[in-house]
């Protein structure tokens, strides 16, 4: 009797922790009999195969022939006035795609198939395998079609032609020229007028008067704060050509603006942005006659089970308008064919279901899953191994399941119904909402995802926050000191995610004690976004949290990139830590906590990256002299420099024209809390917490790197799950580093390496 992959999984488990034990050595099985016999049974014991497998590589047996007694007691007949003169019979779930026909002309063959009665006959329907057409006669008389409504030849006025001939090159050139235009017409100039003002004297056509937007069922509707300028083809006084939009002016620089056009014929394209209709028919009369081009005819033919509304090419009705044609049903379709096979292009139900179950296999991942990131995942890589028994060097992917998954659009579009049937709530904002109520419901350890919130800030629109954060980590973050902070915006689309990191020395690495994903970055969002990390730390652990200055222990520094809504969103909350609280600061005793600015708690607790800093710094190479980037450099210091040299150091700036006088004033804005965060001479911090703190924040950006491998431009809920699991790994090696003593590197961190 066969064994069952979950028993064979079991076997081979159990082999393996009897091999790591050194008892299938071959020293101990030489030396005792019954362990080689019992390694010879594991060895024996091949991997079962997926039981739909013999289906998949099913072939049709023969064709039965009615006998003559058969015909003549009416065997042969299927319906009340139908007759068959073969007949084959299939075994349950087989998956015939191209039924065997008759092979005469009027032969017809009957395809029995067994089925089960207790199950469903809709989802496991025979016909729908099939990957022909059905109609009155299925397998030899096309069932229709449909066509472009410009299949018919379109007749204009003859013009002169262009004198050269066009050539393959000619060709590409006017198709490229003819479809830049239209998307050009399609698209329009991109920039958002929502927050500017309106063009009254807007045409809201924006197109040419000799080109209609016709848009397909699937195609997005064109956003209504959009610019609708037209167009407009110019030359410059170099002769060059450029296209435009017509609001693109002074104070208006957003607006399109196009000028590398060296790949397309400028004849033709300014004729049809300048709706030249006879300079147009001289190209494209030309084109017709070489077959191509919007006047000639359409070959354009799709199956029925197609959803295509719009031909994908462009035509010039009689009236001289420029549109891609419609895909209607042709009428009357008189083709016959005596052998005719379509391609593959339909998943049988079998197939689709084995699919089905591999995806649901991939749990979370399923989330953000793609046929590419599927042909790149091991796991579902190792389950197509097994259910296709693949020996071959090459992995297999989907295409080797069946042929109609090589098409990706095909194969996106089941990924996507199965993923509904597993997340109903979508992968997006509902879907964390979910993900929230199912993590605040389970073991409070195990809780994640800690808030799911939105807010609206005044003057700025809704801002959303989802937390992430395990109780461990909340632990973590109220013991450690020094802090740096740090935002990605490529991991989650649409959002950004902030990370806080720490470096702790008794476990020899850097690791995020918060994550948090948000759809602002001003500084009130992030305000709302510490405010709420600190209650969850504090919930968690069940102590207030403390920060030196204010408190007289707690952390003592943070570092980061010089992010405005970071820092004075920090300083915000600072400020709102100490409301209401009696007495002074604790780097300054005649400072009132209550009366401290936002700002000045920045002063108390801020560095800047120094690594970003130099990056800054470095960018205004060119703009400004060696000496004035020595002297901004010089500022990045940990010694409190003479009062003269600093002055010398802020006039040397501040004469180093523009862009070193606007330097001076973003770090001296804000009561001067950036240049705090530069230089110490400016800063509240006591010199050693200065120094103990990370002057960079080299931590988040390798942060930032470990998740970024597992993926990029995810869903929220994707980006999430992922988050998930690379935390709840960090901890729990963390755990059995204290439970065990088990580092996770061989070497202890101490200050000589």
């Amino acid at each position: 009797m066969p064994v069952s992959l979950l028993q064979w999984v079991a076997l081979q488990s159990a082999s393996k922790e009897l091999e790591e034990a050194g008892l299938f050595d071959e020293h101990m099985v030489n030396s005792n009999p019954n362990l080689l016999q019992l390694k010879e049974i594991f060895s024996s014991v091949a991997a079962p195969s997926h039981p739909l497998l013999s289906l998949l590589k099913y072939t049709s047996p023969q064709l039965e022939y009615f006998s003559s007694e058969e015909i003549l007691s009416g065997m042969n007949k299927c319906t009340r006035q139908g007759y068959v003169q073969a007949r084959v019979y299939h075994p349950l779930n087989a998956v015939v795609e191209y039924p065997q026909s008759g092979s005469v002309d009027g032969e017809a063959v009957a395809h029995i198939f067994r089925i089960d009665p207790s199950r469903d006959l809709e989802g496991f329907d025979p016909k729908k395998n099939i990957q022909f057409s059905l109609g009155a006669n299925a397998l030899q008389a096309s069932t229709g079609a449909k066509n472009c409504s410009f299949s018919n030849d379109i007749h204009f006025e003859k013009s002169q032609f262009p004198t050269e001939s066009l050539t393959d090159a000619s060709r590409e050139v006017f198709m490229k020229t003819l479809g830049f235009f239209c998307a050009l017409q399609e698209g329009g100039c991109l920039f958002s007028s929502e927050n500017s003002d309106a063009y009254e004297d807007s045409d809201p056509t924006a197109a040419s008067q000799l080109y209609e937007i016709l848009r397909d069922n699937r195609a997005g509707e064109k956003d209504p704060d959009q610019c609708n300028g037209r167009l407009l083809f110019h030359r410059d006084s170099y002769y060059r050509p450029f296209i435009q939009c017509e609001h693109r002016k002074k104070g208006h620089h957003d607006h399109l603006l196009l000028r590398n056009l060296q790949e397309l014929d400028h004849s033709y394209l300014e004729a049809l942005f300048n709706d030249d209709i006879s300079t147009i028919l001289k190209y494209e009369e030309a084109a017709r006659d070489l077959g191509y081009g919007p006047l000639a005819p359409c070959h354009t033919v799709c199956s029925p089970r197609e959803q295509k509304l719009l031909c994908p090419n462009w035509h010039r009705g009689s009236d001289g308008i420029l549109k891609r044609g419609e895909i209607l049903p042709a009428i009357d379709c008189p083709t016959r064919y005596e052998i005719y096979y379509p391609k593959p292009s339909k998943t049988p139900a079998l197939v689709r279901g084995i699919l089905e179950e591999l995806l649901v296999t991939l749990g979370w991942i399923l989330a953000d899953a793609t046929p590419r990131r599927l042909n790149l995942d091991s796991g579902f890589i190792s389950g197509l191994r097994r259910i296709l028994e693949w020996n071959s060097t090459r992995e297999p992917t989907l295409s080797d399941l069946h042929p109609s998954l090589a098409n990706y659009d095909h194969a996106r579009r089941i990924i996507m119904e199965c993923r509904k049937t597993l997340y109903p709530h979508g992968t997006g904002l509902e879907g964390v909402k979910q993900l929230y109520t199912e993590h605040s419901q389970g073991p409070p350890e195990l809780a994640y995802v800690r808030a799911v919130e939105s807010h609206e800030i005044s003057r700025e629109g809704s801002c959303t926050i989802v937390l992430c954060m395990l109780p461990a980590m909340s632990r973590l973050l109220m013991a450690t000191r020094q802090i740096s902070i740090d935002t990605s915006f490529k991991r989650v689309h649409k959002w950004q995610e902030f990370e806080i990191e720490a470096w702790f020395p008794s476990y020899n690495r850097s690791i995020v004690v918060s994550r948090a994903f948000i759809t602002s970055q001003s500084a009130t969002a992030h305000f709302l976004l510490f405010k709420r990390i600190f209650q969850v730390a504090e919930a968690d652990t069940g102590k207030p949290f403390r920060i030196r200055h204010i408190h007289g222990d707690g952390l003592d520094s943070v570092t980061a990139d010089g992010h405005r809504g970071q820092a004075v969103g920090f300083g915000r909350f600072c400020q709102e830590l100490s409301k209401g609280m009696m007495g002074y600061c604790a780097y300054e005793q005649t400072k009132a906590l209550h009366k401290l600015s936002a700002y000045d708690h920045l002063k108390r607790i801020y560095r800047y990256c120094f690594s970003h800093y130099i990056r800054h710094v470095g960018e205004l190479k060119g703009h400004v002299d060696g000496e004035v980037l020595t002297a901004m450099m010089s500022l990045a210091s940990a010694d409190a420099l003479p009062a003269h040299v600093y002055e010398k150091i802020l006039f040397i700036i501040g004469n180093s024209g523009k862009k070193g006088i606007d330097w001076l004033k973003d770090k001296e804005a804000g009561e001067g809390w950036p240049m705090a965060a530069i230089y110490w001479g400016k800063s509240f911090m006591p010199l050693s917490v200065w120094k103990a703190a990370p002057s960079t924040s080299n931590g988040n950006e390798q942060a930032h790197r470990n998740i970024n491998r597992d993926g990029i431009k995810l869903s929220i809920l994707a980006g999430a799950m992922i988050g998930y699991n690379l935390d709840s790994r960090t901890m729990s090696m963390l755990e059995v580093g204290e439970l065990l003593g088990i580092d996770a590197n061989d070497q202890a961190a101490t200050h000589f390496r």
